[in-house]
């Protein structure tokens, strides 16, 4: 079974997402058999490096909705993560520019650590407000994740994976995905967002013997 899966660093939902899927594969006969690829998703290709405005501000402003509103929400992911031991801290959160951290993602698939970059990636922005635009801070990831430096050096002063990153990008605007997480199974069947674990675990059950 392959399960594809688009998702951005910037994105709550793919952080809470993610961590359900890893449950409920942890709860499926056949984990041992699933193939997953991660693709590049990114909420705003045009977003800057950083922003005066803080992350409720932004918010607000995106959906034209008042402060008050934009708090609640991000009040509502938090508790949500939370519930499956996830810390989302949007009072310190930074948002920011994705392009170099998906390219991480990618050189980190080269060694199988794309997982556990992804989680650092997760755990850099929502836990500990950190700019992961900055190099430094991709650099220390890359570095606990176990990968070589002079590679991530390299990646970082080049454009390398960029085309990767635009070529998910491209898929996913074929397949008309407009909003992560969004996962595919089989390049036959989607789901979208960040479903509860007991209906991800139906999901792949259902594929895995020919139910859907």
């Amino acid at each position: 079974m392959k399960v594809e899966i688009w998702s951005d660093i910037a994105c709550p939902y793919c952080y809470i997402g993610k961590r359900r899927f890893e449950m409920a594969l942890e709860k499926f006969d056949g984990r041992d058999n699933v193939e997953i690829i991660w693709r590049s998703f990114e909420l705003d290709p045009n977003a800057e490096l950083s922003y005066q405005e803080n992350k409720y501000e932004l918010l607000a402003k995106k959906y034209d909705q008042p402060l008050k509103w934009a708090e609640l929400a991000c009040d509502d992911m938090a508790k949500q993560g939370a519930e499956i031991g996830l810390t989302l801290d949007f009072d310190i959160n930074k948002p920011t520019n994705t392009f170099n951290a998906q390219r991480l993602i990618h050189l980190a698939t080269e060694s199988g650590k794309e997982q556990e970059v992804q989680n650092l990636l997760f755990e850099s922005f929502f836990a500990k407000g950190e700019l992961i635009s900055q190099n430094d801070i991709l650099l220390n990831i890359a570095a606990n994740a176990g990968i070589d430096k002079t590679k991530a050096e390299q990646l970082l002063n080049s454009d390398v994976y960029s085309d990767q990153v635009k070529e998910d990008e491209a898929l996913a605007t074929e397949l008309g995905i407009e909003s992560v997480p969004f996962f595919i199974i089989d390049e036959a069947y989607g789901m979208e967002g960040a479903q509860p674990v007991d209906h991800i675990l139906t999901m792949l059950e259902n594929v895995s013997n020919g139910a859907i």
